[in-house]
């Protein structure tokens, strides 16, 4: 069994943790929620509930942390979680520049560290057409709008 930590209370993260607990293979230990949204969640396990990063990736209690919050707090996680070799399931977008996802990306590579994007077309042919294209006319693209829609 998997024991899984979330970061963030918001409304994707509730979707996150209902799917948890419907699976056998994991188990929800934890999570950071700085504020009480939590008081109208209905958890079947008692988890522990963190205040800070920090604490959480203190308590090591986790084989795997879920990071359903902004994407500005990634690399933050990130520094935590290259301590204790712990994955990473990090909620799209990864970042909010280029220059941070390639920090990230070279945090994970340099620390051996897994980091998994929460995007289902991330290896799709026509998403890896578009980053080859990006990187190769970096200094060239002004201004890149992606335009997107859905229920995630």
């Amino acid at each position: 069994m998997l024991n899984i930590g979330i970061i963030g209370c918001g409304n994707w993260s509730k979707k996150i943790l209902s799917e948890i607990e419907i699976n056998k293979n994991y188990h929800l230990t934890s999570m950071v929620c700085r504020g009480n949204s939590l008081q109208e969640a209905n958890f079947k396990n008692k988890i522990r509930i963190f205040k800070s990063i920090e604490s959480l990736f203190n308590a090591n209690i986790n084989d795997c942390i879920y990071v359903a919050g902004t994407p500005d707090i990634n690399l933050k996680i990130t520094e935590h979680a290259k301590k204790n070799k712990i994955p990473l399931i990090l909620e799209k977008p990864l970042s909010n520049n280029y220059k941070n996802a390639k920090r990230l990306q070279y945090m994970a590579k340099k620390n051996e560290l897994l980091i998994l994007p929460n995007l289902s077309n991330f290896f799709s042919e026509s998403f890896v057409f578009v980053k080859n294209f990006i990187e190769e006319n970096f200094n060239q693209i002004q201004k890149i709008i992606i335009y997107e829609g859905g229920d995630g």
